[in-house]
């Protein structure tokens, strides 16, 4: 799912100089156990951009939001970084 795989880019390197902060296998785990709060077949899932281009959402100089929901769920998570 390219949901899944775009918040574990954001959760293995940082916004602003890509330095690991998670190993690969570690960000698979986080960003699959945070899908699972989620119906697979009707959750939808929303971001402002990607790692290279996004509309801000913060004053931050880099960041990335995430809203995933579903019929009963939602959730938000907002990635910040400063040069």
């Amino acid at each position: 799912m390219q949901a899944i795989s775009h918040l574990q880019d954001m959760l293995r390197a940082s916004l602003a100089y890509r330095e690991f902060m998670f190993s690969e296998s570690e960000a698979s785990e986080i960003a699959h156990a945070f899908a699972a709060f989620f119906d697979e077949d009707s959750a939808c899932w929303f971001t402002n951009g990607t790692r290279g281009a996004w509309n801000a959402v913060t004053t931050s100089m880099f960041d990335n939001a995430m809203v995933a929901m579903d019929g009963s769920t939602i959730a938000l998570i907002l990635f910040e970084d400063e040069d």
